[in-house]
């Protein structure tokens, strides 16, 4: 069943199959024989770039227990490889002899943003009922919480989407939605950031250190940035402002995209588009169309004028 999956995904992707199958060097190697030829360097295993890798919230009970026992942090990951069949990694090193120190606390939590896109299935009458209540973010990942504290930072979160919020103020949000008058404790601050550990290794939360310069608004002369309409052009993903790629399946988003250079106003933006697209897709370009992309294409961050 593994090889299916492997085969079925080199077939669909001829990337794959140049740089990794057909790569003039291609020395796949354990974790942990990678690790000892880094630290015959001088180097040291940190983390990896993409924390999802490192995640086992989703794995059994029984299994997390016995992979909190290792006490050999590379061991643990060697088992991790393992466990998921991973044979890709994006390993952070650093010099050896550096001591690692790899709490997460409230001095360190407040030099950081926050970013999610969390959206409630429906409204939340009561934070405090107890009543589950399931979170879907734009790309899809989906989140179930009960208590009130999650509950009302998700919502936060989404609603400044796809803006980030600093620790400190989207603390102080979820306090206020609350109704709580005092600082939370120290075991309430701690039971709040392992959730937004948790959050940022399943995908469903991000941390960041600058919020790049897009606006939510839709303004009389829409512009994107430059990258984002020349990959439009281009027919492949698009990254936005905030770094998150999208497909952009549909052709009048992606037409659209493509003509923000700050030049045009609305009425402008449906005629052109109207032209690019032909006769067949014109009666789609609706100026309700318009605006509707133009607020999807803004919550997406691809605005920056």
């Amino acid at each position: 069943e593994l090889l299916r999956k492997v085969a079925a995904r080199y077939k669909t992707s001829d990337a794959l199959m140049r740089f990794d199958l057909l790569a003039e060097v291609n020395e796949p190697v354990y974790f942990l024989d990678f690790m000892e030829q880094a630290a015959a360097c001088g180097l040291q295993f940190v983390a990896e770039s993409d924390i999802k890798f490192m995640r086992t919230a989703h794995l059994p009970e029984s299994a997390r227990q016995w992979l909190d026992a290792i006490p050999d942090r590379l061991l643990r990951e060697q088992y991790l490889d393992f466990i998921h069949c991973r044979g890709f990694r994006k390993t952070i090193l650093c010099r050896a002899g550096h001591r690692l120190d790899l709490e997460v606390t409230p001095e360190r939590m407040s030099r950081l943003m926050v970013a999610g896109s969390p959206r409630p299935s429906r409204p939340i009458a009561d934070f405090h009922s107890g009543e589950e209540i399931e979170f879907r973010t734009v790309h899809g990942q989906v989140i179930s919480c009960k208590e009130a504290m999650p509950k009302a930072v998700y919502l936060e979160m989404g609603a400044a989407f796809p803006r980030a919020l600093r620790y400190d103020e989207l603390r102080a949000r979820a306090r206020r939605r609350l109704g709580y008058d005092e600082p939370l404790d120290a075991e309430m601050e701690a039971k709040l950031i392992r959730m937004l550990v948790s959050s940022l290794a399943n995908g469903v939360a991000e941390f960041h250190v600058y919020q790049p310069p897009f606006r939510t608004e839709v303004g009389a002369r829409p512009l994107a940035s430059a990258m984002a309409r020349i990959q439009a052009e281009s027919g492949g993903p698009v990254s936005s402002m905030y770094l998150a790629s999208f497909m952009l399946e549909d052709p009048v988003m992606r037409g659209l995209l493509v003509l923000l250079d700050g030049s045009r106003d609305h009425r402008q933006l449906r005629s052109e588009l109207q032209t690019r697209l032909g006769e067949d897709s014109a009666h789609a370009v609706t100026a309700e169309a318009i605006e509707r992309a133009l607020k999807t294409l803004a919550d997406y961050g691809m605005l920056i004028g």
